[in-house]
């Protein structure tokens, strides 16, 4: 697998035109427990992930994702093969290690041929919410390619994006996405990048996804979109013509303005880090493209 993270990107976005599984969305309700005698996942701070094997192969979306797994600290875990990205996001949001309790950790149940791999965020505190914290799991089960999110005694408003993500390989465009947005404990489903839910949900609630073999979407075509200079310090242009608008999102969801002067786009200058962009043509064409922005000299 690519060692690949939301923060390193092409430059370039692009979709391929084959088919997923599609996935039903269930909310259960079970008893959190802390996972037993897991094994702690060293992730350095400073990258903020970790990239791990694990015990078995794993299938979503109808394809091999191999069995090494992207971790982080900020409560996602990403997968990928030489066609193919995945994300699967139980609550994605800035976290460092509150105290001496706090851990990234994982631990495999079950035998062979029906195993679970379990990662969990125990009292993870969230960047500039002092009195916030996170319990959470992401479930990976072999033996149907289900996906569980549980979750468990926490304390967070923060609005946060969920749900699962089949990429290209360079997690430069969405074939296919599982959004989960509005109240946390009644999420619903949408194929809006902007839908998020509003905090985290209450301890005890189970996100399921549920494979589905034989219900097959068909993957929207996209048009690539090249920016430049990539990286930027602000300012770019893309090598599209007829493109007057776009959107960006970071990393985290957020939606940051964009300008345009008629020769140049241009983000914010406090604006830093990978930025997905979105844009229309006079025709209705869906463009999408990503920037890396740095603003040091």
């Amino acid at each position: 697998m690519k060692k690949i993270i939301y923060t390193l990107f092409s430059a370039i976005c692009f979709s391929t035109a084959t088919q997923a599984q599609s996935y039903q969305f269930s909310l259960e309700s079970e008893t959190y427990a802390d996972l037993q005698n897991p094994l702690e996942i060293p992730i350095d701070t400073a990258v903020g992930y970790y990239e791990m094997r694990v015990p078995f192969p794993f299938t979503a979306f109808r394809d091999n994702i191999g069995d090494t797994f992207l971790i982080s600290m900020d409560g996602f875990v990403l997968a990928g093969n030489a066609q193919n990205g995945f994300a699967f996001d139980p609550f994605v949001v800035g976290m460092h290690y509150l105290d001496q309790n706090s851990q990234v950790a994982y631990a495999t149940t079950g035998s062979a041929g029906s195993r679970v791999f379990k990662i969990q965020w125990k009292d993870m505190g969230i960047k500039n919410m002092p009195n916030e914290k996170i319990n959470m799991q992401a479930w990976f089960k072999e033996q149907d390619g289900s996906i569980e999110f549980h979750f468990g005694n926490s304390v967070c408003s923060a609005v946060a994006q969920s749900g699962i993500f089949f990429l290209t390989a360079d997690f430069s465009a969405v074939h296919d996405a599982y959004w989960l947005g509005g109240n946390p404990d009644n999420p619903q489903l949408n194929e809006n990048a902007a839908f998020k839910v509003n905090g985290i949900p209450s301890t005890g609630v189970v996100y399921r996804f549920s494979a589905t073999p034989n219900s097959v979407k068909e993957v929207k075509q996209k048009i690539s979109m090249t920016c430049y200079p990539n990286p930027s310090t602000g300012k770019f242009q893309l090598s599209e013509t007829g493109i007057n608008e776009l959107k960006a999102v970071d990393m985290m969801g957020r939606t940051i303005e964009v300008s345009y002067d008629g020769q140049f786009f241009a983000l914010p200058p406090s604006a830093s880090g990978v930025y997905f962009l979105y844009g229309n043509d006079e025709e209705g064409n869906l463009f999408q493209g990503k920037i890396i922005l740095d603003h040091r000299p």
